[in-house]
């Protein structure tokens, strides 16, 4: 058995080319060796320095390096990177689109692979995100502010997620908040602390 500095497993002697200036086991295994060909096609293509390249590379690292600081909520979870190559994760995504925009997983428990991923934003990311406990906000309301909106037509809103609100509403997060401090109105919208 031999380990693979590349991939970390501990595989059998049969799983590594010998070199041809020693005999020696190569330290990647074939596995490894043939996937890094792969993505030197990719180089060879001019693809190395762009979005979807390094998309590619970090979702790979993060699933299948142990020592990547975000190992812990993908790869440890089980969430496994299951594209052979640049050339199909491309095929499959396609060129990142303008703004900004990451890769995201559609099923959030769900692996990278054909038909769970997709170019997402900040906000859809946001909504898309895993339930995890917060035990420090059990029953602990001191640290959730609410709001009392007033709305152009007089009706009056009890508020606790101002952002959802101003989404809902087409109104800037900020002008609103503004109004809290100063009293003045932001599309006819004003609100302050409950």
């Amino acid at each position: 058995m031999k380990a693979c500095t590349k991939c970390t497993k501990d595989k059998p002697l049969a799983e590594f080319y010998k070199r041809s200036d020693t005999g020696k086991p190569h330290s990647w295994c074939k596995k490894c060796k043939h996937q890094s060909g792969k993505e030197w096609n990719a180089k060879a293509q001019g693809m190395a320095r762009t979005p979807e390249y390094r998309a590619y590379i970090d979702a790979k690292v993060r699933c299948d390096n142990p020592n990547d600081q975000k190992y812990s909520w993908y790869g440890a979870r089980g969430i496994e990177f299951k594209f052979d190559s640049f050339n199909e994760f491309y095929a499959e995504l396609g060129e990142r689109p303008k703004g900004n925009y990451s890769l995201d997983r559609i099923d959030n428990d769900g692996n990278y692979e054909v038909g769970n991923i997709r170019w997402a934003t900040k906000t859809e990311q946001m909504l898309n995100r895993r339930d995890y406990d917060k035990p420090w906000l059990a029953g602990n309301n001191f640290n959730a502010k609410t709001y009392e909106i007033k709305h152009p037509s007089g009706v009056v809103s009890l508020v606790k997620n101002m952002a959802d609100f101003c989404r809902r509403y087409g109104l800037d997060k900020a002008n609103l908040h503004t109004s809290i401090k100063t009293g003045w109105k932001h599309r006819g919208y004003s609100a302050q602390h409950v």
